[in-house]
């Protein structure tokens, strides 16, 4: 899966945690169940520095599969 939609309105919360935390970098990882009734999320890992050697687990947001 390349491209993923999600709220805007849950990734500003997760952006304002990230901030509030002081992190200056994230990295996004799409998370794909291994279970098929589970939601395919977006995860991330920020870091507060650009070492990027100790990255900090964020609890991810469900990705949207059908906007109908």
């Amino acid at each position: 899966m390349d491209n993923v939609i999600v709220s805007v309105s849950d990734l500003l919360k997760k952006v304002e945690e990230l901030h509030k935390d002081g992190m200056e970098y994230v990295e996004l990882s799409v998370l794909e169940p291994e279970e098929e009734d589970l939601p395919v999320s977006l995860w991330f890992e920020a870091y507060k520095s650009p070492m990027l050697d100790m990255g900090v687990d964020y609890e991810g947001i469900d990705v949207i599969e059908d906007l109908d």
